[in-house]
């Protein structure tokens, strides 16, 4: 195959990746109203952001108990799994 073929290939890949991506709700206990996103998948690691209780995200990966989420405004993190919901 061609370079330029192949890169053709990628460009036209590249946005069915970006719609496969799974959608998820932020799942916070009650005493939550928003939760943390981490920069790395380690806990003490700079805070990257937050989200609200049951906003709407993609999930970009999940590693070890831990998901990298992107939220509606690019916004982009690491939590624990367990504050995710389908």
């Amino acid at each position: 195959m061609t370079k330029p073929i192949a890169a053709l290939l990628v460009l036209l890949l590249c946005p069915l990746q970006a719609r496969s991506q799974k959608i998820v709700y932020v799942d916070c206990p009650e005493v939550l109203t928003e939760v943390v996103l981490s920069a790395a998948p380690t806990f003490g690691s700079p805070i990257a952001g937050r989200l609200k209780c049951w906003e709407e995200v993609s999930l970009l990966e999940r590693n070890r108990g831990w998901v990298k989420l992107r939220s509606h405004n690019g916004k982009e993190g690491f939590t624990s799994e367990w504050f995710i919901s389908n």
